[in-house]
């Protein structure tokens, strides 16, 4: 009899305060944050965490990531407080990633030793470009010299840091460049580089031709390469061992909870998705939680979209585990193989994969798949 797939879980907190928002953000912030605020949020999230732990109680939790909006705003007390709660809950006995992200603006050589203190062991720093013109055009309030600071401060207290780029954005832009000096900063072990979208909103900038967004691919990739970070996700690069933990629980379909308005949270052992609000003044009054499970055949396609971002590709043995149904039962295999010949893909009896090609044509894969679905399986 096969066995069910090793359940690890993943915490996510969300910190929806802002000192000023980005011109190309879509996430859930605001622009605002008073210490008693931000006391009272995080006191609320720490309650949802305790009231909502059973949902996580029979996996291993293997990180905690606390993303904004800015949880650089967080004062000393809400992270002695979050601390608090994980220690309780003895997640510091074995090794456990614990990022925070930051942005350079903010960061003192304070607020990093309140991060050591607090058990933070991985940083993912928002510089999105290393140009103060870019920096302008996207709404940053941080500048060139804000992140010559901050990249000094995490370099000598930690050895596990992400930078984040956004790229596809600012005319007549020279990424190499930007990369150079970032990396003769810092050694960062991991960067993540995000192709410019422009959000549903007035007055955001216009992002850059086809033709230059792939020129941008193309310099960050090399380069990168040089420097031993390889492509692990599409969005992603990192050393050998320093992928993200956290983000690959995402990629992996495994479980998360997610706590702050805003946060979303899949559970796998009963297939349910639940998100707050985006809402500060309702999560802090109790605003009812939203839950919902997908049929079979979305839960299929969403194995299929976050597996298919990972160089390793969609782990099909998973896969029937899962959905007790074969990939082959599910998905026609004539589009399969098309897909294959024409170079987007690669399969083995483990994993389907896509090729570098295939991952520059992620849309295109996944459409081609989706439409493939054959109209009866095994609904068990």
């Amino acid at each position: 009899m096969q066995s069910q797939p090793d359940e690890v879980s993943g915490i996510y907190i969300h910190t929806p305060f802002c000192r000023k928002k980005c011109s190309y953000c879509d996430f859930y912030s605001e622009e605002t944050g008073t210490e008693e605020l931000i006391t009272k949020y995080v006191d609320t999230v720490v309650t949802e965490l305790q009231n909502r732990w059973i949902e996580i109680s029979d996996s291993k939790t293997v990180s905690v990531y606390i993303g904004g909006g800015s949880p650089s705003l967080l004062n000393e007390k809400s992270f002695e407080t979050i601390h608090s709660f994980l220690k309780d809950k003895k997640l510091f006995d074995s090794y456990i990633e614990f990022t925070v992200e930051l942005n350079p603006g903010d960061i003192n050589e304070k607020l990093i030793e309140t991060l050591k203190n607090s058990g933070v062991n991985r940083i993912s720093l928002g510089v999105q470009s290393y140009d103060d013109d870019v920096l302008n055009e996207m709404g940053r309030t941080s500048k060139k010299k804000d992140i010559d600071n901050a990249l000094f401060l995490i370099d000598r207290s930690f050895d596990n840091y992400s930078i984040d780029i956004i790229y596809g954005i600012g005319k007549n832009r020279d990424l190499t460049n930007e990369l150079r000096h970032l990396f003769d900063l810092s050694s960062p072990s991991h960067l993540s580089a995000y192709s410019y979208t422009v959000p549903d909103k007035p007055g955001c900038p216009a992002p850059l031709s086809e033709d230059d967004v792939f020129k941008h691919e193309s310099e960050i990739k090399e380069f990168l390469d040089r420097k031993g970070l390889k492509q692990y996700e599409v969005s992603n690069y990192s050393l050998p061992d320093k992928k993200s933990i956290h983000n690959m629980i995402y990629w992996k379909y495994q479980t998360w909870l997610g706590i702050g308005a805003g946060a979303y949270s899949f559970i796998r052992k009963n297939r349910e998705h639940s998100f707050y609000p985006e809402d500060i003044e309702g999560f802090l009054n109790g605003s009812d939680l939203s839950r919902y499970n997908p049929s079979l055949r979305e839960q299929m396609e969403e194995f299929l979209l976050m597996g298919l971002r990972i160089v390793e590709g969609a782990d099909l043995d998973q896969f029937l585990l899962l959905f007790r149904n074969g990939f082959e039962d599910v998905f026609d295999s004539e589009r399969t193989d098309a897909l294959i010949h024409n170079g987007f893909c690669l399969k083995n009896e483990r994993y389907l994969k896509c090729t570098e090609k295939g991952l520059t044509y992620l849309n295109y894969v996944l459409r081609e798949l989706f439409d493939s679905f054959k109209g009866s399986f095994n609904d068990r």
